[in-house]
């Protein structure tokens, strides 16, 4: 059986992933830096030491990306409302023909 809102669905799921994809990942550095019982803040680099190698520099370089929301974001409610429209338009089409 052929399911013809299927592409619809993953544009709704890709349009997700796009849009929290920079929130997500400053979540995880936040955590990272928790866990390790360092700083971590948008002002300068900290100091972190993990396994013996200061990873201070890649934490604030990936937290900094959470700045890229503000392009993630409106891009991803874009596609969302798009793909929204498409699997609507797909689901009458369904329906119509049955």
């Amino acid at each position: 059986m052929n399911i013809p809102f299927k592409k619809p669905l993953i544009g709704l799921i890709i349009s997700i992933v796009i849009a929290v994809c920079p929130l997500i990942l400053v979540w995880s550095v936040d955590l990272i830096a928790e866990l390790n019982g360092c700083s971590l803040n948008e002002g300068s680099i900290q100091p972190c030491i993990v396994a013996g190698m200061d990873i201070g520099g890649v934490l604030y370089s990936i937290f900094m990306s959470g700045w890229y929301l503000f392009i993630t974001f409106p891009v991803g409610a874009v596609l969302f409302f798009g793909s929204l429209i498409w699997l609507a338009s797909s689901i009458n089409k369904m329906i119509s023909n049955e």
